[in-house]
């Protein structure tokens, strides 16, 4: 900083920061990088000027978040050839940080949403949809990915012909 003799302060956690002597400290803020932001005013000029200064360690760990997902493995309800079925699953996000989760499965199967955001305890369900356009054994994972965690959970279904219509 221009003018200002500096010295060092010693944060409570170990950290430095580069403290000025005539400067008068207005704010501080700490980035997601670990920097810390310092503004400060130095006597006569009295003008706020910006400064940055290494916290001297790693950055803050970010709350993690921990989805879970229940049940583990789905087995659709009786399917009919040509009839949409639905069932679901339940995510919990049981960490201390915000999931950001993507889901997807492969055809026949689709699912409700793509992708979502859960706060720390929240918790939503996810549905998957099957209308299958032929009988007999189906089956897919549907992943979920989220920070690093990736979930999979199995899905099947057995699909049935499709009843005769009445004559007339």
């Amino acid at each position: 900083m221009r003018g200002c003799p500096a010295s060092l302060l010693t944060l409570e956690d170990g950290r430095r920061l580069v403290r000025w002597a005539r400067g008068v400290v207005v704010g501080l803020c700490v980035l997601s990088s670990g920097a810390l932001c310092v503004l400060a005013s130095c006597a006569p000029e009295n003008d706020v000027q910006t400064a940055w200064a290494s916290a001297g360690g790693p950055a803050p760990a970010r709350p993690a978040a921990r989805l879970t997902v229940t049940p583990s493995a789905v087995s659709f309800p009786r399917t009919l050839v040509g009839k949409p079925t639905t069932t679901a699953v339940r995510l919990r996000n049981e960490g201390e940080g915000v999931a950001q989760a993507v889901l997807g499965i492969p055809a026949p199967f689709k699912v409700s949403n793509t992708s979502l955001s859960l706060p720390p305890g929240a918790e939503h369900t996810v549905e998957l949809h099957l209308e299958p356009a032929q009988p007999g054994q189906t089956g897919a994972v549907l992943l979920i990915q989220s920070e690093g965690q990736r979930i999979e959970v199995t899905v099947w279904a057995e699909v049935e012909p499709a009843p005769p219509s009445p004559g007339p």
